[in-house]
């Protein structure tokens, strides 16, 4: 005998739903402490944690942010987040001071499929400033 569907067979799909991705930039570091001011050429270290979200690959980028100018890439990175959690973490030098070559400090972008899903723009802890030496 062949089953047959009636009204009270369903088919219920469950689909997972993702929360959305949040971004927590850690700060700038320059030999493992926290700063927001740092010499023209010194190692930075900028971090970011992801969690939640869609798994994939990202980009992060460091950006200088430039008067006039369309803002330029200093270095970038890519990395695989899970869709959990996962830390980034990026090291630079900067190539020019606040204020020099029309520079008005340095900022990250978060990246994936070519859209800016995160930027470093009016948050805590702010913009990197860069002194000269």
């Amino acid at each position: 005998m062949k089953h047959q569907p009636n009204d009270s067979t369903r088919l219920v799909v469950h689909t997972p739903t993702t929360a959305p991705l949040s971004v927590s930039f850690n700060g700038w570091y320059v030999d493992g402490a926290s700063v927001s001011t740092a010499g023209k050429g010194t190692l930075i270290t900028a971090k970011i944690t992801l969690t939640n979200g869609s798994t994939g690959q990202y980009r992060l980028q460091v950006r200088r942010d430039i008067s006039l100018a369309a803002d330029e890439v200093v270095t970038e990175i890519s990395f695989t987040h899970n869709g959990v959690s996962t830390a980034a973490q990026l090291f630079f030098r900067p190539p020019y001071a606040t204020g020099e070559a029309s520079t008005h400090g340095y900022y990250v972008e978060l990246i994936k499929d070519s859209n800016i899903v995160w930027s470093l723009v009016n948050t805590y802890p702010p913009r990197l400033t860069v002194t000269k030496p």
